[in-house]
């Protein structure tokens, strides 16, 4: 009954509860470290955790930067690339990690949000102990795909996981299992209690596929980033401590590995000290300040970094004492000797003589030589990696119209851009919104992943402008920007303005899961298993038994979702998502020629409509497409040519749009083709407004009236309706 951030929250909550135990004060500041695949709504899940747990400040970091600062805590220093292979409980984050003068930076990632150890735990109640216990008992309902006996299946992912545990030492475990009061027993009622043999070979052999995984994964990875060789592989997560994973990182991958940082703690001994790097917006917690013999209160601001690379830093301070001055002496034996304060500041220069923590005492002398009671007494710099900005993990942007009613992702911000970022996006609107007019919509709707096409990715953001709520008419083709802030937490503030009325529209962002049924992901797979048969031409042997393989894994992931647990719902969906991306890629390597005629046809088509109607401008850029094709054809870049062909496509639309008999031509299209609406009694109702359009001879009427109506037909994304911009 409880939300994932409700839960993490309650977490949080005994952690902060430790602290107050153990130091007399809680927290109301944190780092929270996650991993470097996460999406949008998983950081905006963990930020509400953070709220809810009383956390009023909490900046999260990715992982693989947290596991690199703990790595190069104490080295010496360290430049050149690095590869952190982070495979934890319940998702795998890999990531390129360079460090370049002391900086760390993420230069790129891969990873699964639904790969992790509770997976090699699952195949081990699946495949192991189940099996077992059918032999003596009736345990049908256990499996997975059942749906039930969700306590009897959390105990056994107990004992599997505490077996797994004991496998990473010994070459064998014993699973205990026992009725506990009656606790556990089979599906007629029998108590069961045995001991179950698990061994080593038994565990390797089933968590061999994921492993693959991971490897094939770091493999991408590696293709993606041809120029850049790690030299290392740091370990980070308990299933890392597993000697098949380092034998197979070893053997397949032909790197090092690094285990100078515990697996179990990296992550958080990183987040521990990029939190020293971090200001507190807010006072964590108080402390009395110190008076002198006549009551007076004394202070001493100190500012500094908290971390560097350098062998030295600068230090500002002021004091509310006059007349004073300043002495500082560190741990090492380095001593500042007294510096005199001007209108009660300073500034000067501490050397860092220690790689790692440098602590200094501080001092402050009245014009005596008297020691003032001042707070605090010290402070301390750590020489040492420092993080540079995190990057983004998905692109984001949102979808536009292009042509006759075809819907494409237009880009705001790419993967791997520093954080914070900020961006403004200049479309325009594709139909008008008049508040005297017949009620329409333009909508803007903000997705996330790396696909042209938006059902590929998720969507994270909509908003709706309706004609009611706009104060006149805005034609089509009125200017509308998007701008678009997300924050180095990875939180998301995204609005449309529409300068011709000065209005500013918050997009609101949708945080949650898509939903979608175990019927809805069968059919999608079932498309998927076609396409790859359509697509046995284009691939070798390797491929086509790595595709049927990993159609295989999908279809197990399916088929456990009718358990109805969220988690594996989302896990199902994400790995069709990846293997239709997959499969997109395939068409477009066999589609090249097509590609290319069909960027020429187009172009055949458009040199007329441009020639007879265009403007001189018009006819320049139908010139300069022309050439492009001849480039693009030449390059072998079927992207480019697909971007060409959209161009020409663009061009062609907006030429036949400034016709008045464009419009009719096209609703009587619609009206005539067997086209099954999505809506078919509205479709109706537009197809009756647009022949009276007809009939009034209003073309802006009728554009309109088509929109809608082009809207309704199938070929169009459903869950991206009344998309109402296009580039500008």
């Amino acid at each position: 009954r409880m939300t994932s951030p409700q839960l993490s929250a309650e977490v949080l909550k005994v952690l902060l509860g430790y602290v107050q135990q153990q130091f007399g004060f809680s927290p109301s500041a944190a780092v929270i470290t996650v991993p470097a695949a996460f999406d949008l709504a998983q950081c905006a899940a963990t930020q509400t955790a953070a709220e809810l747990a009383g956390l009023r400040q909490a900046p999260l970091l990715q992982e693989p930067v947290a596991a690199a600062l703990a790595y190069g805590y104490s080295a010496e220093r360290l430049d050149g690339t690095w590869l952190v292979y982070d495979l934890g409980g319940g998702t795998f984050d890999l990531a390129l990690v360079g460090v370049r003068a002391g900086q760390i930076t993420v230069l790129d990632h891969e990873g699964d949000n639904h790969l992790g150890g509770k997976d090699i735990d699952w195949l081990i109640v699946e495949r192991i102990l189940i099996p077992r216990l059918a032999e003596r008992w009736q345990v049908e309902s256990f499996r997975q795909a059942d749906g039930g006996r969700g306590r009897e299946r959390a105990m056994l992912k107990a004992a599997a996981e505490t077996a797994k545990i004991a496998l990473s030492a010994s070459d064998s475990a014993t699973v205990t299992l026992e009725s506990d009061r009656g606790l556990l027993a089979d599906d007629a009622g029998q108590e069961i209690a045995t001991d179950i043999s698990v061994s080593r070979e038994d565990l390797e052999s089933i968590a061999r596929p994921l492993i693959d995984r991971t490897i094939e994964l770091c493999r991408r990875l590696f293709a993606r980033n041809a120029g850049t060789t790690p030299s290392e592989v740091m370990l980070v997560g308990g299933p890392t401590l597993m000697p098949f994973v380092r034998q197979q990182l070893q053997s397949q991958l032909g790197l090092a590995l690094n285990t100078r940082a515990h697996p179990l703690t990296a992550v958080a001994e990183g987040a521990a000290l990029y939190a020293g790097t971090q200001s507190l917006d807010i006072i964590a917690r108080g402390e009395p300040t110190p008076t002198d013999r006549s009551g007076t209160q004394h202070t001493i601001s100190l500012q500094h970094a908290a971390v560097t690379e350098d062998d030295e830093t600068a230090l500002g301070c002021r004091v509310s004492a006059p007349d004073a001055s300043v002495l500082m002496v560190s741990s090492s034996g380095w001593e500042s000797g007294q510096i005199p304060l001007i209108n009660g500041a300073c500034v000067t220069r501490v050397p860092l003589l220690n790689r790692g923590k440098n602590e200094f005492s501080v001092r402050v002398l009245n014009m005596f030589g008297a020691d003032l009671p001042i707070s605090p007494r010290s402070f301390s710099v750590h020489r040492g990696l420092t993080a540079a900005a995190a990057p983004i993990s998905h692109s984001v942007g949102v979808v536009i119209e292009e042509g006759f009613g075809n819907r494409i992702v237009e880009w705001l911000i790419a993967k791997g851009t520093g954080l914070p970022v900020e961006r403004r996006v200049p479309f325009r609107t594709t139909r008008a919104l008049d508040p005297d007019g017949e009620p329409d919509v333009i909508s803007v709707h903000l997705v996330e992943g790396e696909s042209r096409r938006p059902d590929r990715n998720r969507q994270v953001g909509r908003i709706d402008i309706s004609s009611s709520v706009v104060p006149r008419l805005i034609p089509a083709g009125s200017p509308v920007e998007v701008h678009i802030q997300i924050s180095q937490s990875r939180t998301v503030r995204a609005q449309v303005h529409l300068p011709s009325t000065d209005q500013f529209f918050d997009i609101e962002t949708q945080m949650t899961s898509e939903e979608i049924t175990p019927s809805d992901l069968t059919v999608e797979l079932l498309h998927e298993r076609q396409r790859l048969e359509e697509a046995l031409p284009l691939l070798d042997t390797g491929e086509v038994v790595a595709l049927r393989q990993r159609i295989e894994q999908v279809a197990s992931e399916v088929s456990a979702v009718s358990s109805g647990d969220a988690g594996t719902t989302q896990k199902a969906l994400m790995s069709l998502k990846e293997l239709q991306s997959h499969l997109d890629d395939i068409d477009e390597r066999g589609d090249f020629p097509r590609a290319v005629s069909e960027a020429r046809a187009e172009l055949a088509a458009a040199s007329p409509v441009v020639l007879a109607n265009g403007s001189e401008s018009q006819e320049r850029r139908l010139q300069v497409h022309a050439s492009e094709i001849n480039r693009a054809a030449e390059s072998g870049d079927i992207s480019r040519v697909e971007q060409v062909e959209r161009e020409i496509v663009r061009l062609r639309f907006e030429v036949l749009s400034s016709q008045p008999w464009f419009w009719k031509e096209w609703f009587e299209y619609l009206c005539a083709a067997p086209i099954a609406w999505s809506e078919p009694g509205t479709a109706q109702v537009l197809m009756q407004e647009g022949s009276r359009a007809i009939e009034r001879g209003n073309t802006a009427d009728l554009s309109r009236v088509t929109h809608k109506l082009n809207a309704l037909a199938p070929n169009n994304e459903g869950s991206f309706g009344n998309v109402g911009i296009r580039r500008g």
